[in-house]
Protein backbone atom coordinates (compact mmCIF):
# COMPACT_ATOMS: atom_id res chain seq x y z
CA UNK A 1 0.00 0.00 0.00
CA UNK A 2 1.43 3.53 -0.93
CA UNK A 3 0.31 6.89 0.52
CA UNK A 4 -0.17 9.83 -1.59
CA UNK A 5 0.42 13.37 -0.30
CA UNK A 6 -0.54 17.33 -1.90
CA UNK A 7 2.79 19.29 -0.88
CA UNK A 8 2.30 23.61 -1.00
CA UNK A 9 3.74 26.18 0.56
CA UNK A 10 2.71 29.83 -0.47
CA UNK A 11 2.94 33.88 1.23
CA UNK A 12 -0.36 36.01 1.20
CA UNK A 13 1.24 39.12 1.54
CA UNK A 14 -1.06 41.06 3.77
CA UNK A 15 -0.70 44.48 4.81
CA UNK A 16 0.43 44.78 8.52
CA UNK A 17 -2.35 47.58 9.23
CA UNK A 18 -5.10 44.70 8.22
CA UNK A 19 -3.90 41.89 10.12
CA UNK A 20 -5.95 41.32 12.84
CA UNK A 21 -9.30 41.85 10.52
CA UNK A 22 -7.27 38.99 8.35
CA UNK A 23 -7.17 36.79 11.79
CA UNK A 24 -10.98 37.41 12.10
CA UNK A 25 -11.57 36.36 7.88
CA UNK A 26 -9.80 33.60 8.41
CA UNK A 27 -11.34 32.05 11.39
CA UNK A 28 -14.61 32.43 9.58
CA UNK A 29 -13.25 30.89 6.35
CA UNK A 30 -12.27 27.91 8.48
CA UNK A 31 -15.48 27.53 10.42
CA UNK A 32 -17.58 27.64 6.96
CA UNK A 33 -15.06 25.16 5.53
CA UNK A 34 -15.62 23.02 8.62
CA UNK A 35 -19.59 23.19 8.14
CA UNK A 36 -19.20 22.50 4.67
CA UNK A 37 -16.11 19.57 4.35
CA UNK A 38 -16.58 18.87 8.00
CA UNK A 39 -12.47 19.20 7.88
CA UNK A 40 -10.11 20.75 5.75
CA UNK A 41 -6.54 20.06 4.79
CA UNK A 42 -4.59 23.10 5.43
CA UNK A 43 -2.70 25.14 7.92
CA UNK A 44 -2.69 28.77 7.98
CA UNK A 45 -0.72 31.12 10.21
CA UNK A 46 0.05 35.27 10.22
CA UNK A 47 3.77 35.35 9.79
CA UNK A 48 5.70 39.02 8.83
CA UNK A 49 3.91 40.19 6.19
CA UNK A 50 1.45 38.03 5.53
CA UNK A 51 -0.80 34.73 6.04
CA UNK A 52 2.00 31.50 5.51
CA UNK A 53 -0.63 28.13 3.84
CA UNK A 54 1.24 25.11 4.00
CA UNK A 55 0.27 21.59 4.93
CA UNK A 56 1.73 19.52 7.56
CA UNK A 57 1.63 15.93 5.32
CA UNK A 58 -1.03 17.08 2.73
CA UNK A 59 -3.56 19.60 1.51
CA UNK A 60 -6.20 20.17 -0.23
CA UNK A 61 -5.44 23.16 -3.02
CA UNK A 62 -9.63 24.15 -2.81
CA UNK A 63 -9.47 25.04 0.95
CA UNK A 64 -6.55 27.26 0.11
CA UNK A 65 -8.38 28.87 -2.83
CA UNK A 66 -11.46 28.95 -0.78
CA UNK A 67 -9.69 30.65 2.78
CA UNK A 68 -7.17 33.28 0.17
CA UNK A 69 -10.61 34.06 -2.09
CA UNK A 70 -11.92 35.43 1.07
CA UNK A 71 -9.11 37.56 2.41
CA UNK A 72 -8.04 39.16 -0.88
CA UNK A 73 -11.51 40.29 -1.48
CA UNK A 74 -12.74 41.49 2.27
CA UNK A 75 -9.19 42.87 2.56
CA UNK A 76 -9.32 44.56 -0.64
CA UNK A 77 -5.72 43.10 -1.84
CA UNK A 78 -4.91 43.93 -5.09
CA UNK A 79 -1.94 41.50 -5.13
CA UNK A 80 -1.92 38.55 -6.79
CA UNK A 81 -1.97 35.75 -4.91
CA UNK A 82 -0.37 32.54 -6.51
CA UNK A 83 0.05 28.92 -4.98
CA UNK A 84 1.38 25.80 -6.36
CA UNK A 85 1.61 21.85 -4.87
CA UNK A 86 2.84 19.22 -5.59
CA UNK A 87 1.89 15.50 -5.54
CA UNK A 88 3.47 13.04 -4.45
CA UNK A 89 3.79 9.25 -3.48
CA UNK A 90 5.29 7.24 -0.99
CA UNK A 91 5.92 4.60 -3.73
CA UNK A 92 7.04 5.41 -6.99
CA UNK A 93 3.90 4.48 -9.02
CA UNK A 94 3.33 5.61 -12.13
CA UNK A 95 1.52 8.68 -12.62
CA UNK A 96 1.19 9.12 -9.03
CA UNK A 97 3.22 12.31 -9.32
CA UNK A 98 2.29 15.84 -10.31
CA UNK A 99 1.17 19.30 -9.89
CA UNK A 100 -0.71 22.05 -10.44
CA UNK A 101 -1.14 26.08 -9.83
CA UNK A 102 -4.15 28.57 -9.27
CA UNK A 103 -3.68 32.62 -9.23
CA UNK A 104 -6.32 34.78 -7.08
CA UNK A 105 -7.25 38.20 -7.98
CA UNK A 106 -9.57 40.46 -6.61
CA UNK A 107 -12.51 40.57 -8.05
CA UNK A 108 -11.51 37.76 -10.81
CA UNK A 109 -12.35 34.17 -10.85
CA UNK A 110 -9.27 31.86 -9.63
CA UNK A 111 -7.40 30.73 -12.66
CA UNK A 112 -6.33 26.96 -12.23
CA UNK A 113 -3.80 24.92 -13.94
CA UNK A 114 -3.06 20.82 -14.05
CA UNK A 115 0.41 20.28 -14.51
CA UNK A 116 -0.51 16.92 -16.80
CA UNK A 117 -3.21 18.83 -18.31
CA UNK A 118 -1.22 21.46 -19.44
CA UNK A 119 1.43 19.77 -20.76
CA UNK A 120 -0.98 17.13 -22.75
CA UNK A 121 -2.24 20.52 -24.38
CA UNK A 122 0.69 21.47 -25.80
CA UNK A 123 1.26 18.23 -26.88
CA UNK A 124 -2.52 18.22 -28.51
CA UNK A 125 -1.50 21.76 -30.35
CA UNK A 126 2.08 21.00 -31.48
CA UNK A 127 0.95 17.27 -33.24
CA UNK A 128 -3.24 18.37 -33.62
CA UNK A 129 -3.96 14.88 -32.11
CA UNK A 130 -7.31 14.82 -29.62
CA UNK A 131 -6.87 16.12 -26.01
CA UNK A 132 -5.59 13.61 -23.60
CA UNK A 133 -8.13 12.63 -20.71
CA UNK A 134 -6.89 11.60 -17.15
CA UNK A 135 -7.11 7.72 -16.32
CA UNK A 136 -8.80 6.95 -13.48
CA UNK A 137 -6.92 5.16 -10.34
CA UNK A 138 -9.98 2.94 -9.20
CA UNK A 139 -11.75 1.75 -12.22
CA UNK A 140 -12.14 1.95 -15.93
CA UNK A 141 -14.38 3.90 -18.31
CA UNK A 142 -17.55 1.77 -19.66
CA UNK A 143 -18.85 4.52 -21.50
CA UNK A 144 -17.23 7.60 -23.51
CA UNK A 145 -17.27 11.48 -23.03
CA UNK A 146 -19.81 13.11 -23.62
CA UNK A 147 -21.23 16.62 -22.86
CA UNK A 148 -23.56 17.46 -19.55
CA UNK A 149 -25.22 20.70 -18.35
CA UNK A 150 -23.69 20.49 -14.20
CA UNK A 151 -27.51 21.43 -13.79
CA UNK A 152 -26.00 20.63 -9.23
CA UNK A 153 -22.90 21.32 -8.42
CA UNK A 154 -19.95 18.57 -9.47
CA UNK A 155 -16.49 17.89 -8.91
CA UNK A 156 -14.14 17.56 -11.92
CA UNK A 157 -11.65 14.46 -11.63
CA UNK A 158 -9.37 17.14 -10.64
CA UNK A 159 -11.30 18.61 -8.11
CA UNK A 160 -12.32 21.54 -9.05
CA UNK A 161 -16.47 22.52 -8.33
CA UNK A 162 -18.39 23.25 -11.82
CA UNK A 163 -21.92 24.56 -11.74
CA UNK A 164 -24.09 25.60 -13.84
CA UNK A 165 -21.69 24.79 -17.18
CA UNK A 166 -21.33 22.65 -19.78
CA UNK A 167 -19.23 19.49 -18.95
CA UNK A 168 -18.19 16.14 -20.16
CA UNK A 169 -19.16 12.77 -18.40
CA UNK A 170 -18.14 9.32 -18.88
CA UNK A 171 -19.44 6.46 -16.24
CA UNK A 172 -16.38 4.40 -14.18
CA UNK A 173 -16.54 1.32 -13.51
CA UNK A 174 -14.96 -0.11 -9.77
CA UNK A 175 -11.87 -2.43 -11.05
CA UNK A 176 -12.82 -6.07 -10.33
CA UNK A 177 -9.98 -6.63 -8.57
CA UNK A 178 -10.59 -4.60 -5.81
CA UNK A 179 -12.01 -5.30 -2.84
CA UNK A 180 -15.86 -4.54 -1.98
CA UNK A 181 -19.05 -4.45 -3.45
CA UNK A 182 -18.94 -3.40 -7.38
CA UNK A 183 -20.30 -0.11 -8.38
CA UNK A 184 -19.47 2.70 -10.87
CA UNK A 185 -19.80 6.78 -10.80
CA UNK A 186 -19.64 9.53 -13.03
CA UNK A 187 -16.10 11.12 -13.82
CA UNK A 188 -16.18 15.13 -14.86
CA UNK A 189 -14.20 17.12 -16.67
CA UNK A 190 -14.23 20.72 -17.64
CA UNK A 191 -15.89 21.72 -21.28
CA UNK A 192 -14.86 24.50 -23.15
CA UNK A 193 -15.25 27.02 -20.77
CA UNK A 194 -11.98 25.81 -19.52
CA UNK A 195 -8.67 27.48 -20.63
CA UNK A 196 -5.31 26.20 -19.94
Amino acid sequence: MANNYCELSSMLKIPEDKMEQAGKILDRALNELMEKNEYYDILVTFDEGGAWFRSDESADPDDVEFVAKMLVEELKIDEPFFCSWGYTCSKKRVDEFGGGAFVVRRGLETYWVDAMDHVCDLVRLKKDEPKLHHKPMFGDPVAPWHLWFAWRPVRTWDGRLVWLSKVKRRLIQKHTYLSGPSYDWWEYERGDNYVD
